[in-house]
């Protein structure tokens, strides 16, 4: 069992959290989510100080804006979380440790909340980056929805087999826009997806 006998400060340091694989942090934060994992099932005992001091740290990731390596063991936690408030296991439970499983969930969920908006942050950063040069194309979307690939090519100078090339084969599964299936590549209607928009954003 671990307990929170210290305070995170006087743990890691007043600079605050690391979160690095094979850290301290990340190996405190892999065995407090492994180890509430398992006392979850235990209906015998009820563990404050695991699940104190892993929601002390993860409001520390959320301070910090560091998400990066997450342990598996911490999603996995979140997952199992999850299934115990969708299928009922909580009203099972002595009321303290209902409530300690609620707090864990808050935690769990506004972490990896945060950690998938930043991951997105990142992905789409990197797309507005390596597109750039056809951020004409976004904005034609934008202003037009459902420019056809032909007006799309009359108005940005690119062609329209190379519109195709980039927006059906290269971005496919981006979820930046959707567009209708015309019978030939030129008769093809564009639409910017909410997606589409975010990137657009990172392109100014």
């Amino acid at each position: 069992m671990i307990k929170s006998d210290r305070s995170l400060k006087n743990k890691f340091g007043r600079e605050g959290l690391k979160m690095k694989k094979g850290s301290r942090e990340y190996n405190c934060l892999d065995e407090l989510s492994k180890t509430i994992h398992v006392e979850l099932k235990n209906e015998e005992r009820s563990c404050w100080g695991a699940p104190v001091q892993f929601t002390e740290i993860c409001w520390e990731i959320i301070k910090n804006n560091d998400f990066n390596n997450l342990p598996t063991s911490f999603y996995n936690l979140e997952t199992e979380l999850k299934g115990f408030l969708q299928y009922g296991y909580v009203k099972r439970m002595n009321p303290s440790k209902a409530f300690v499983c609620g707090a864990l969930w808050a935690a769990t969920r506004m972490t990896g909340i945060e950690s998938r908006i930043e991951e997105e942050t990142k992905q789409l950063k990197d797309l507005a980056k390596k597109y750039l040069k056809y951020k004409i194309l976004f904005l034609e979307m934008q202003k037009k929805p459902g420019i056809t690939f032909r007006e799309l090519a009359k108005k940005t100078n690119v062609s329209v087999s190379e519109i195709y090339d980039l927006l059906v084969i290269e971005l496919r599964g981006e979820r930046l826009f959707s567009y209708s299936n015309g019978r030939q590549k030129h008769d093809k209607s564009c639409f910017l997806g909410d997606r589409g928009e975010d990137l657009l954003k990172f392109m100014e």
